[in-house]
Parts: structure tokens; sequence; C-alpha cells
């Protein structure tokens, strides 16, 4: 949109025209770039900040996952199940070196990150693995799509279920 039409609708309309919009705390942008910087590198600083500030705590091995999964873990999930736009994997890289250095307090880890995460019964301690949390997030789209039988909706969507198929190689299909 130019600045005159810019600014036409906003002498019709009465309403100021902006880039973004926040709602229900996620910035609402016209592009899927901006979605990404606006809302993941935004929380992720935030989450950075918190980390470096609870790092200086004596917190035990078992206290500092907690942390992970009781206050970054909502956060994330809270974005991945609203705006699933991540589409490079090394994120989840990026953001699991950042979970490393707090759990060990930025010293040699002492056991496997896969360890880490695996089922208590197996003799993890299930910290939160981000990449599985988005591929199920992205899993539970596809399966919504796939079983929504409300016509009315689907055709008001443009619902097409080979788009979906394609969709689901595609996200799945990259790593």
């Amino acid at each position: 949109m130019t600045k005159a039409e810019q600014q036409g609708l906003e002498n019709t309309t009465q309403c100021e025209v902006v880039n973004k919009v926040k709602y229900l705390g996620i910035w609402i942008t016209g592009k899927n770039i901006d979605l990404y910087n606006n809302n993941y590198l935004v929380l992720w600083k935030s989450i950075e900040n918190d980390l470096k500030n609870w790092g200086n705590m004596n917190l035990s091995l078992f206290g500092r996952i907690a942390t992970i999964k009781m206050n970054i873990l909502p956060r994330v999930l809270y974005l991945m199940q609203n705006i699933p736009i991540i589409t490079n994997m090394k994120v989840f890289e990026m953001w699991q070196k950042e979970i490393n250095k707090f759990i060990w307090a930025n010293k040699k880890p002492r056991i496997k990150t896969k360890i880490l995460q695996d089922d208590i019964k197996r003799g993890g301690l299930q910290l939160p693995n981000f990449k599985l949390y988005f591929e199920t997030i992205c899993l539970t789209w596809i399966k919504e799509w796939w079983t929504l039988d409300n016509k009315k909706i689907l055709n008001l969507e443009g619902f097409n279920k080979s788009v979906i198929s394609i969709f689901y190689i595609a996200i799945l299909g990259n790593h």
C-alpha cells in the first residue's frame, strides 16, 4: 500500500493505519519474517536475559530443569501454537545451546542433552525438546485440518487435503 493510499484510507475510515498490531500478546504483521522478528526474536532475547539473571542463583540441576519447564516452555509454546512459522531448524539448536549453558552454569556438560530429554522412567530428566514440541504442534494442525468435516468452514478456507499432504512432507521432510 502506497503512502497516498494509506492517507486516503485513514481519512475515509478515521482510523490510523499501522504496520503491526499486538493481539493477545502476539504482534500481528503483514509478512512472516516480521512475525518471526517481532515475536520469536523478542521473546528469545527476553528469555536469554532471564537465563542470565537466573544463572547467578544457586540452583540444583533439577531446579534449573524445573525453571525451564515452568517458565520458558509455556512462553515458547504459546508462540509456537499460535504462529507456527519457524522454517529454519537451526533456531532450535541455538536455543538448546543457550539452555545447556544455563543448566550447566556455563560449565562443561556432564550428561548428554539426549539423556536429559529422555523420560524419567528411562533415566532422563524430561528436559523439554523444543524442536520435538514444534513438530508435534505442526502435526496437530495438520490433523485438525485433515479431520475437519464442516463443509462451510472448508469452503471458506479453500481447503484442499492434497495441499496438506504436500505441506506435511515439506515441513517434516526438511530435517
